[in-house]
């Protein structure tokens, strides 16, 4: 026969093995054992690539907006690509620009001055070229 006391502590066993924690711990020992999300974050984690943002993707407003060169697969980045001489006149001759080999030859001179190494890209090409014909337009309206 038993003791009360050993009655109140059976009592008190079986009340607490109906505590949610308990239930949960219960279930957890005859599923396979306690498992904790800490042991199963860096495997998540390794299934994602790395995100690799180097800033030369366009933003929200050129995605929206995209530019009338990239929907026929020129990017601002082939703008300021360093080009040799033979490439930025081949390129400008197949948009239609016409020009001497004199007057190429002086725009080359100031945009490969107007970088330090001496390189040209076809923005810098352009952005001279751009300044001589603002000037001969000036000096047309003046005379």
């Amino acid at each position: 026969m038993k003791t009360a006391e050993e009655e109140v502590k059976e009592e008190g066993r079986r009340q607490a093995s109906q505590h949610p924690q308990d239930l949960k711990k219960q279930i957890d020992q005859a599923v396979g054992g306690w498992k904790n999300g800490r042991f199963y974050r860096h495997l998540i984690q390794d299934e994602w690539p790395t995100l690799k943002n180097y800033g030369d993707e366009s933003d929200a407003y050129g995605l929206i907006n995209p530019s009338l060169y990239s929907n026929c697969g020129v990017y601002e980045k082939d703008f300021f690509q360093p080009r040799d001489q033979y490439e930025i006149r081949r390129i400008f001759d197949g948009i239609g620009v016409e020009m001497t080999s004199n007057a190429f030859e002086k725009i080359w001179e100031q945009a490969s001055t107007r970088h330090p190494n001496g390189l040209v890209s076809v923005e810098s090409f352009r952005g001279i070229m751009d300044e001589v014909n603002a000037q001969k337009l000036v000096e047309t309206q003046v005379s």
